[in-house]
């Protein structure tokens, strides 16, 4: 399976998505964009390059050691636009503030916006998360245990996406912080439909 999927700004092999694996992240890095001037691309990124109109869902079940503000991992879609200057991105999984792990979801149209909610059992510290193409918007859920999909985001910007948009889908890691080391995060039953 991992022959379908590529990655950038990882120095380590595609592991076989189709099982449990793990992906190692540097300190230092980030996926963020924020005016005046700061615009941050360095996360490692494990994914598959499909045009965005045939892009139904992902799903992944993301967990890790979650110790330094800002750490985080989870699912990552980069959405190229032939022409444009700049990107867009989607991404959401759990990212660690004020010394908790929580829920995020950053879309990214020209600049960043941010998006928190508390995991639904407070003492995990891992998430199941999905991407899925409704009524032509893009939404993201955190699915609990139970399997009840709570609805954390619609981007609605999706379906102005030109038509030959393309996206880079799949699963990223940041360690925002400049101390701490490597962070190592833990991904389960990673799904794309495409």
């Amino acid at each position: 399976m991992a022959e379908s999927y590529q990655s950038s700004h990882y120095d380590h092999s595609i592991p076989d998505v189709s099982k449990p694996f793990d992906l190692r992240c540097p300190d230092n890095t980030d996926l963020w964009r924020i005016p005046p001037s700061t615009d941050r691309g360095n996360t490692p990124h494990i994914y598959r390059t499909i045009p965005a109109s045939d892009f139904k869902s992902a799903k992944v079940t993301v967990s890790g050691p979650w110790t330094v503000l800002y750490d985080q991992g989870g699912l990552c879609m980069i959405i190229d636009i032939p022409g444009a200057q700049q990107n867009k991105w989607v991404k959401t999984g759990i990212e660690m503030l004020n010394g908790k792990p929580r829920v995020s979801v950053v879309g990214t149209d020209t600049w960043s916006d941010w998006s928190l909610h508390p995991v639904v059992a407070a003492d995990k510290v891992s998430a199941t998360i999905e991407m899925i193409v409704e009524h032509d918007h893009l939404w993201v859920y955190l699915i609990g245990d139970d399997g009840e999909r709570h609805p954390m985001r619609e981007i609605t910007w999706w379906n102005a996406l030109p038509k030959d948009a393309t996206v880079k889908v799949g699963v990223s890691a940041a360690r925002p912080a400049t101390e701490g080391g490597e962070l190592i995060v833990h991904y389960e039953n990673l799904v794309i439909n495409a």
